[in-house]
């Protein structure tokens, strides 16, 4: 996507400065790869010694370079006869941030562009500061009291992009969210817009999205500044909840607006940004195993779960008992069911193995919520009411957690005459994956036209009300 190249310094951590040429570039994946090349004798790291804190320099276009984060991926070396019988050694590094300032940097940014990944939408109209961009959607949000225009808009040859990304199942820069510059270097609150949006974003599309750099730029579009971040990224997935295509603009309008209003007051509670909404979208790539994806989808609600009982209106705890007051009975407890043991005639070696066996941790488990019965509180909260749902989705989930495997090859003919999502395991995959889908679209307070993946038949639209 973005390519430099030019001379610049290599400084240690100790503080030296050794010159090199160099070549930086981010890949579409969102990777920032940077190739440098200096004198051994200078470096004095042909065979490791010295490590490199950082990259300082200057574009063949009078672009300035640093590079922070630096890991290294491979070096070798080379003997130089031409230049004072020297090592010439190549050094690799993967860069957690690489920024770029140019000679017009010194101006204001009237324009901050984000490049997205794997975000897929049939291009209309969009407004920014009142003006019209085509090949663009856009978005009104309220963030924090503050209403933010966002604007979406195709990259170049963005249906050659698309094809490619559909195809093959990569990692591609699909689209730009340009915003106006609120103050002069007002990023912070700008990133945490975009963090959001690209959470809210997978959802949608059912598929990490996710931002790999941004630009600062004038009011023309030129970039004064920039920052590509190696940020983590995942390979697309055709599995989307809100329609793509033509036709379904408003519904990812009405989707984002008033996902993102429930993200930002639900984010911390329900540690949407720390691991909740990943776990979610992770068992979705198609890289795993079947059993494997499932189970990723069943911690995805043990994280929702617990991160449910923090809530401060969940009117729920993990306690039966008070656990103070029933730590105390824990002891008492443990001994009278030896006690009772020994009472109905249980050998005294009998009794004191499972005295053993019968820890104290144990019975503390007692003491708490069935998970079935903090995840219907959690449903009822979310405003979702399937108690038939529910009643499979923890068979599906504890035969997996508990045997590894799908309940469809433990089911008796009964059962599966019950529940016809038993006939097979990619059924009953497709199951598990509907109840969490809706889950996390509940949990975003949508109510509207969603695509079901359970049904046998493929991917209809349903409502979700």
């Amino acid at each position: 996507m973005f390519i430099y190249g030019g001379r610049g310094n290599l400084i240690t951590e100790v503080g030296r400065s050794v010159p090199c040429t160099f070549a930086a570039r981010q890949v579409a994946s969102g990777r920032v790869i940077l190739h440098c090349q200096a004198f051994a004798d200078a470096l004095d790291i042909t065979f490791g010694a010295t490590g490199v804190q950082h990259f300082e320099g200057t574009s063949d276009e009078g672009i300035q370079i640093q590079a922070t984060g630096l890991f290294e991926l491979n070096r070798h070396a080379e003997w130089n006869a031409d230049k004072e019988e020297s090592w010439a050694c190549t050094l690799v590094y993967s860069c957690t941030c690489l920024e770029t300032t140019n000679d017009l940097a010194g101006k204001l940014p009237a324009l901050i562009a984000y490049g997205l990944t794997n975000y897929t939408f049939h291009a209309g109209r969009g407004t920014l500061a009142g003006a019209v961009h085509e090949e663009a959607m856009s978005f009104e949000l309220e963030i924090d009291g503050n209403c933010v225009q966002v604007l979406l808009k195709q990259v170049a040859n963005y249906q050659d992009v698309e094809r490619r990304l559909k195809s093959m199942k990569g990692i591609e820069v699909t689209c730009e969210a340009i915003l106006e510059a609120r103050t002069e270097r007002d990023t912070e609150f700008l990133d945490k817009v975009l963090n959001g949006l690209c959470y809210v974003s997978s959802v949608a599309r059912g598929s990490k999205v996710q931002w790999v750099y941004r630009r600062e730029c004038d009011s023309q579009g030129t970039t004064l500044r920039a920052a590509h971040h190696n940020r983590v990224t995942k390979p697309y997935v055709g599995l989307a909840l809100i329609d793509p295509r033509a036709g379904h603009a408003g519904e990812n309008k009405i989707f984002t607006e008033t996902a993102m209003k429930a993200y930002f007051s639900k984010r911390d509670a329900f540690r949407l940004d720390k691991g909740t909404i990943d776990l979610y979208l992770d068992a979705k790539q198609e890289q795993d195993y079947l059993e494997t994806r499932a189970v990723k989808l069943t911690i995805a609600v043990e994280a929702l779960k617990h991160a449910f009982l923090s809530v401060p209106d969940s009117k729920t705890t993990e306690y039966l008992i008070e656990a103070e007051t029933w730590e105390g009975l824990v002891p008492l407890l443990h001994l009278a069911m030896r006690e009772m043991l020994i009472a109905k005639g249980i050998p005294g070696l009998k009794a004191d193995i499972m005295f053993s066996l019968i820890n104290e941790n144990k019975l503390r488990g007692l003491n708490r919520r069935g998970f079935s019965s903090i995840l219907r509180k959690l449903l009822r909260y979310i405003g979702l009411r399937s108690a038939r749902d529910l009643d499979l989705f923890v068979k599906c989930r504890n035969t997996l957690v508990h045997q590894g495997t799908f309940y469809t090859t433990i089911a008796d003919p009964s059962e599966k005459e019950l529940y016809p999502v038993l006939q097979s395991k990619a059924h009953e995959y497709r199951f598990i994956l509907h109840f969490v889908d809706v889950i996390f679209l509940r949990l975003l307070d949508y109510h509207g036209p969603y695509i079901d993946w359970s049904r046998p038949e493929g991917p209809q639209t349903a409502q979700l009300r």
